[in-house]
């Protein structure tokens, strides 16, 4: 059924699934109750875990050929990886889960604004739109929970959208390349 969809209908399945999905992640981490470090170690271990079965899974005997293909660039998409799940873990230890999401939400954004900076790319007048109403918008939820541990929270899920943008952006710069493998030395 899947091969039947375009792949704008594929990407909003993919997107939305993806959603449903880690949406009561930050919920879980709040539950689990381990300290930070405990967290971050079990995560990373469980992720890399996860994605060296799909690496395998999607490329069988050339499992290796599809981590050299990524080269430096690939080393680059780990590192700010772990940015980004450091930032959401902690994040999520030190504010309210939905302010993280929140903050995390506007990663697309921050993508845009660095494709801008770094690739040269135009942004067309609703781009410029949607940032600012999601600025101000982002800015009035977090303003809300102004207290002191709140505000290292809203910094690190403001680091791990950031980081996450920053890697949509990196991974933009070789489009042929599947990054995905990389994913595994982000743990």
């Amino acid at each position: 059924m899947i091969h039947t969809l375009s792949h704008r209908q594929q990407g909003l399945l993919l997107t939305a699934g993806g959603a449903l999905i880690i949406s009561p992640d930050a919920l879980l981490i709040k539950l689990i109750g381990l300290p930070d470090a405990d967290i971050l170690v079990w995560r990373g271990l469980l992720t890399a875990l996860g994605f060296i079965a799909i690496v395998a899974a999607r490329h069988g005997h050339g499992f290796l050929d599809a981590y050299r293909r990524c080269g430096w660039t690939g080393i680059g998409v780990a590192v700010l990886f772990s940015f980004s799940t450091f930032g959401f873990v902690l994040g999520n230890q030190y504010t309210k889960g939905g302010n993280v999401l929140m903050i995390l939400a506007g990663a697309p954004l921050i993508a845009a604004l660095l494709s801008r900076l770094f690739l040269k790319e135009y942004l067309p007048r609703r781009t410029w739109l949607a940032i600012w109403l999601c600025l101000l918008g982002t800015s009035l939820i977090v303003l809300d929970d102004a207290g002191a541990g709140s505000w290292i929270g809203n910094g690190f899920a403001l680091l791990a959208a950031t980081a996450l943008a920053a890697n949509f952006t990196l991974c933009r710069t070789r489009p042929g390349i599947d990054m995905s493998p990389m994913l595994t030395l982000s743990g």
